[in-house]
């Protein structure tokens, strides 16, 4: 099995030999010929092309289009359509063009998105805000916090923290965060939408949308801030353990 990823990316057409997994990008497309696997956990720009007999799984994102005349599931994000005469299956959850598969004519996928992945959660997030989430939950309504509560795919409108209650974020958070007094988050994750935290809040991931309120925030030195690391900009330090 060929790995593109997690860390490297490739800018030359790739053909697929026997099975390869796309875990970061491939930036000139990807051709599947016959009796070879492609599974994409990241990203292929310039399209995807499977031939008689190949097979391609999509969790993440494909801009530029599937040509498929072998088999194509896609869960994930295709932005480009879909052609040829293979067998192709898309899950309720996939965004093609932008319009969920629910709404669309395809042949459903085997599994829905959440059990998809093979035990990995992916989080694609496209250029007009488009979320799709395989491995996890994708939360599409406001989310306020009972308890605890860990997200690992992604609440697309925004959470609120009540007092005594946690949220552990590994995904992603659309429409930012709010935090009550007595209320504590710790975010690995991403969170669009900015951080208002008048509780605690440890912040190792990436916000946008800046954070503000009364609360003790503390940030780890590799966090992003409005794209800025977190090391040069003065908050109190968060240690590895929170």
């Amino acid at each position: 099995m060929q790995v593109i990823g997690p860390e490297g990316t490739v800018n030359e057409h790739v053909t697929v030999e026997a099975h390869l997994v796309v875990l970061s990008a491939a930036y000139r497309g990807v051709h599947v010929p016959a009796n070879s696997l492609l599974e994409v956990g990241g990203g292929v720009w310039g399209g995807i092309t499977v031939a008689a007999g190949g097979r391609a799984v999509v969790y993440g994102r494909c801009n530029g289009g599937i040509t498929n005349d072998g088999e194509a599931d896609v869960y994930g994000t295709v932005v480009g359509g879909i052609y040829g005469a293979g067998r192709t299956r898309v899950s309720p959850g996939a965004l093609i063009d932008g319009v969920r598969g629910r709404d669309l004519d395809w042949e459903a996928t085997p599994l829905t998105n959440e059990a998809a992945g093979d035990g990995a959660a992916y989080v694609t997030i496209d250029d007009n805000g488009g979320v799709t989430v395989v491995g996890a939950e994708l939360i599409e309504t406001p989310v306020i916090v009972e308890g605890q509560l860990q997200i690992r795919g992604a609440a697309t409108a925004g959470v609120r923290v009540p007092a005594d209650s946690w949220l552990i974020v590994t995904g992603s958070v659309l429409g930012g965060i709010t935090v009550d007094a007595g209320g504590h988050v710790a975010l690995n994750g991403t969170c669009a939408g900015g951080i208002a935290n008048d509780g605690e809040a440890d912040i190792f991931g990436v916000v946008t949308g800046g954070i503000s309120g009364k609360g003790q925030t503390r940030v780890g030195p590799d966090a992003v801030i409005d794209g800025v690391k977190a090391r040069d900009l003065g908050w109190e330090a968060a240690s590895p353990e929170a």
